[in-house]
């Protein structure tokens, strides 16, 4: 099986901490076919180098862009690699084990979607704490840990993809939930509007009955700034009256810019709040 590393990369706030974060995922991914997909805001520079693997894209619109990028990633390393699977990861994510690929490629035999850890380690500035999955997705306290990074026979990516439209975050969750058909935990996907939602299903009723499984293996986050200022639960009541369908549209890079300029502005302000780089705060 050739399996293919997608990552997305946008940095609207010119964090060092993101692109310090981006350097270290880099040099410890594998030697497979990888696309990072690189987005620049408006006439900000880019900021990785334009090698092979980095394909570049801009918008002129703060928003999280992450799903969307990850979707055409995959797209082009299925259609110019030929790649069977799709392993995508948040461009923070460490992976500790080498025989990591080996492992993952073994699972996709078994699985359709394989989330891709059973134990993570969260760096913090302050502090070092472990989540185990003792079931997919969950860590020891119960919580989600949807996130991170998953795999994917090629055909999923070509066939559904992921749910592009969690504009201010938390696409990880919204994405599992469509993954299992869960319709009790749609309500608590954070998405605040009516039209949101049923957006949302209308997706969901194109995913399949995945069969979905996960890998044992360890891997490290790095920290990216206070996980109190990403305002996790609040910051979705930014988007109360979000439409998908009149509020974004795609430009010829192929990725999302806002049609409405009060969410324009909104989560421009969201994201320039995180405060990144703010060291004092970090962990916090």
């Amino acid at each position: 099986m050739k399996i293919g590393i997608v990552a997305a990369y946008f940095n609207p706030t010119l964090s060092n901490i993101r692109l310090i974060n981006f350097k270290t995922f880099y040099s410890c991914l594998p030697d497979v076919p990888m696309c990072i997909m690189e987005l620049a805001i408006a006439g900000q520079r880019f900021q990785l180098e334009n090698t092979n693997g980095v394909k570049r894209v801009r918008s002129d619109s703060w928003m999280w862009h992450k799903e969307r990028l990850i979707n055409l990633g995959a797209k082009h390393l299925i259609e110019t690699q030929g790649v069977d699977a799709i392993l995508w990861m948040d461009a923070d994510t460490i992976l500790l084990d080498p025989m990591y690929i080996t492992e993952m490629c073994r699972c996709l035999q078994k699985y359709d979607l394989v989330h891709g850890f059973s134990v993570i380690l969260h760096q913090q500035q302050r502090r070092r704490s472990i989540l185990i999955t003792d079931k997919p997705y969950r860590n020891t306290s119960g919580r989600s840990s949807p996130g991170g990074l998953w795999a994917a026979h090629a055909d999923f990516f070509m066939d559904v993809g992921l749910y592009e439209y969690c504009l201010i975050g938390g696409g990880d969750n919204a994405v599992l939930c469509g993954f299992q058909h869960d319709e009790k935990a749609i309500a608590k996907t954070a998405l605040p509007s009516l039209a949101h939602l049923e957006h949302f299903r209308t997706w969901m009723r194109t995913v399949k009955q995945y069969r979905i499984g996960y890998i044992d293996q360890t891997v490290l986050a790095l920290s990216h700034g206070s996980i109190r200022l990403r305002q996790y639960i609040d910051r979705h009541k930014l988007l109360d009256t979000f439409d998908p369908v009149k509020d974004v549209a795609i430009n010829d890079d192929g990725v999302f810019e806002w049609t409405n300029p009060l969410f324009a502005a909104r989560l421009e302000l969201y994201l320039r709040s995180r405060q990144e780089d703010n060291i004092a705060i970090t962990g916090s």
